[in-house]
């Protein structure tokens, strides 16, 4: 939900010197795993169905973050946010990582492509050989 903290926060206050971000598995249009969890465990998280892909959800009202570059890392193999809804905002550059949601901040090589991005404004080429690789076979 780090993506989305950043987009909310950005609504507030852009820092000077704001370069790029990188978001990792962000749900920028909502999760139908949150939409279809709301009312079972919304007692215990309140906000969840603000997280969902519902249209007036707090997520899907939020406006595209501009002004700045931004990098998306998402993954075919997402259960829980889909990967149309990671690239739905305008990104400068995405890649594709075939692991899981929970895993994508522990990986090795995600790690690698956020600082490549953060050095360069775009992924590494081997990201972008593989994302197109993935985006013709999702």
């Amino acid at each position: 939900m780090g993506g989305i903290i950043v987009r909310t926060a950005l609504l507030e206050w852009i820092p000077a010197k704001l370069g790029r971000i990188v978001m990792l598995g962000t749900p920028n249009a909502g999760s139908d795993a949150a939409r279809r969890l709301a009312p079972r465990l919304g007692w215990l998280c309140p906000y969840l169905h603000e997280l969902s892909d519902a249209s007036d959800s707090y997520i899907n009202t939020l406006p595209s973050p501009d002004g700045f570059e931004i990098g998306v890392i998402a993954s075919p193999k997402d259960h829980v946010v889909p990967l149309e809804s990671a690239l739905a905002v305008p990104a400068s550059d995405h890649a594709l990582v075939r692991i899981r949601h929970g895993l994508i901040p522990c990986s090795r090589r995600v790690a690698r492509e956020v600082v490549v991005f953060l050095e360069t404004g775009h992924f590494s080429a081997s990201a972008s050989r593989r994302r197109a690789t993935s985006l013709t076979c999702a």
